[in-house]
């Protein structure tokens, strides 16, 4: 039996360019069409995410603002950032998994989040790597001179008190700047 559960893929941020700019990582969840991931790729076997935090848990509280798909907004954000007229803000590296934790594509998921960063100015370097790999880096301090990536593409099961309270949320488990 297939059906939606509470698994969030989200793109955890590291501190530095292009993410550490406020303005740049809600133009990148404005940019991400959810809905056409769900409904085209993923055969609605998934609830398009707004947060951290699925609609109708306990913990979804009143967030004052939640991301749909808006790429004018997201043009708007980027172009509010100080990019735009042939300036763009800098590659970023995202880590992805070929597979684990329940992900179910995501390859084909993080091409077409590539795809929809593009579209609003926002350039993403996919590199796959093994799932234990992903973990490695996210969640310890570097060593020095060692190379971060600006972003992992992790799936997450916040509404897990583990999970959201002591091993994503603990300031163990920040990734810091280079």
């Amino acid at each position: 039996m297939t059906g939606p559960y509470p698994h969030n893929w989200g793109h955890r941020c590291a501190r530095q360019a292009p993410w550490d700019n406020k303005l740049l990582r809600k133009a990148a969840n404005y940019a991400i069409d959810r809905v056409g991931i769900c409904k085209n790729l993923l055969n609605d076997t998934c609830v398009p995410g707004t947060g951290v935090i699925y609609k109708g848990h306990p913990w979804f509280g009143n967030p004052k603002e939640t991301y749909e798909y808006n790429p004018e907004k997201a043009k708007a954000l980027v172009k509010q950032a100080g990019y735009g007229d042939g300036r763009r803000p800098p590659r970023a590296v995202h880590l992805i998994s070929t597979s684990g934790s329940g992900q179910m594509l995501p390859l084909a998921m993080n091409e077409l989040i590539q795809k929809n960063l593009k579209d609003v100015g926002l350039d993403m370097e996919v590199q796959p790597v093994e799932w234990n790999t992903l973990l490695t880096p996210g969640c310890r301090v570097p060593h020095a001179g060692e190379r971060r990536p600006e972003r992992l593409n992790i799936s997450l099961a916040f509404p897990d008190p583990s999970s959201a309270f002591q091993r994503f949320f603990h300031s163990r488990s920040v990734i810091r700047p280079r």
